[in-house]
């Protein structure tokens, strides 16, 4: 999931790029990517899951809001909280 964000980051960053100045359209590929993963972060609360990988996100991060706060913050891909120690199986 992670590379498609950057897919999606290079993507919008390019696309804006060239119709605008560096500032504003690193500015709108932040913005997209935020949205995007609020709408990722949405569905993990309000859609059932329809494979084994959305099943372990929801899981996972359901673990962070139910169970325990400190824990378990990635919503899209644990990566960064096995390298923050914030992982918990």
């Amino acid at each position: 999931m992670a590379s498609v964000f950057k897919f999606l980051m290079v993507a919008t960053l390019g696309v804006f790029s060239r119709c605008i100045s560096f500032a504003p359209s690193f500015i709108l590929s932040l913005l997209s990517m935020y949205l995007l993963y609020e709408i990722i972060h949405k569905r993990l609360h309000t859609v059932s899951p329809k494979n084994l990988y959305a099943i372990f996100l929801r899981a996972h991060h359901f673990y962070h809001h139910d169970i325990y706060e400190n824990l378990n913050h990635g919503v899209t891909s644990p990566i960064w909280d096995i390298v923050f120690g914030t992982f918990n199986k």
